[in-house]
């Protein structure tokens, strides 16, 4: 673990960048990113200078492990990697629907609540108490 190393993360659509140290730990954490590839640079006196591509998706925690190697900054290492397919950090059931995916529904009138049943655990019931700004109750899991 390397303490003060400079990490900048850059999105490859947008071109936005943001840039952080790790701690003296050799930790850090890089929040509210949006989904997206992304290409991160790393360097630290002492080390080469690291680049990784990687991509970060919709309610997902990525983890991108760096792995500086001794050298001189003039050298450039670069790694592609793919984000993994299961999270091992989060443990929950949830659903992203896209709007190609809303464009493409068959469904009726285009409710917000025909788009709820498509997540599991969501139960939708009506209201029968005399509350005429809540005609319909969402459960979700519970």
């Amino acid at each position: 673990m390397v303490p003060g190393v400079s990490i900048t993360v850059k999105n490859a659509d947008t071109a936005f960048a943001r840039g952080v140290k790790t701690n003296q730990s050799g930790q850090y954490s890089i929040a509210s990113l949006s989904a997206g590839p992304y290409e991160m640079r790393a360097q630290a006196p002492g080390f080469r200078i690291l680049v990784l591509k990687t991509v970060v998706a919709t309610g997902a925690v990525t983890t991108v492990d760096l792995h500086l190697q001794v050298g001189d900054q003039k050298e450039t290492v670069t790694v592609d990697t793919a984000a993994p397919q299961v999270e091992y950090q989060r443990h929950a059931v949830d659903q992203v629907v896209g709007r190609q995916q809303i464009q493409q529904l068959p469904l009726n009138g285009r409710s917000f609540l025909q788009l709820a049943f498509l997540a599991p655990g969501v139960v939708i019931s009506a209201n029968y108490q005399v509350d005429y700004n809540r005609a319909q109750d969402v459960s979700v899991l519970g």
